[in-house]
C-alpha cells in the first residue's frame, strides 16, 4: 500500500502562482466584458417597430419585455423640452406599473431605447396637474 506523500515546496509554489495567474486572467476577462457590456445593443422587432436596446435601459430592474409592452400600452409621449431626437414615453409595464421609457428615433421603424425606470407618483401627479 502507497502512503500520501505531501507535494514538495516547489510544487505548492508553482500550483499558488498557476492559481494566481488564473485568478488574474479571469479578473481581465470579467473587466473586459464588464465594459463592452456597457455599449451592447439588443435588436427586437415589436410589429413593424424595430427597438434597439442599449444595456444602460436594464439599470434601473426594467425588463426588456416591460419595455415592449410599455410602448403597446402607451399612455404619454412627446420630444424632451431643449432635444432634437429625444423622447420620452410612459406606458405600463407587464405587471400594470407605469414606467419611464427614453429612446431616440432612428428612422420610421427602428427606435433606440437607451433609458428606462419606474414612473415615480410625483411625475404622474404633475401629469394629471397638467391637462
Amino acid at each position: 500500500m502507497r502512503h500520501y506523500e505531501p507535494p514538495s515546496c516547489q510544487e505548492k509554489t508553482f500550483r499558488s502562482a498557476v492559481s494566481l495567474w488564473v485568478a488574474f486572467l479571469y479578473f481581465l476577462l470579467r473587466c473586459w466584458l464588464d465594459s463592452h457590456l456597457i455599449s451592447c445593443y439588443f435588436i427586437h422587432m415589436d410589429g413593424d417597430l424595430e427597438i434597439i436596446f442599449k444595456q444602460s435601459a436594464f439599470r434601473h430592474g426594467v425588463t426588456e419585455a416591460d419595455i415592449r409592452w410599455a410602448f403597446n400600452t402607451v399612455e404619454f409621449d412627446e420630444l424632451i423640452d431643449g432635444f432634437e431626437n429625444k423622447y420620452r414615453l410612459l406606458g405600463f409595464n407587464t405587471k400594470g406599473n407605469m414606467i419611464e421609457v427614453l429612446y431616440n428615433l432612428i428612422n420610421d421603424h427602428r427606435i433606440n431605447v437607451f433609458h428606462a425606470f419606474p414612473c415615480s407618483d410625483a411625475f404622474i401627479k404633475s401629469l394629471s396637474k397638467q391637462e
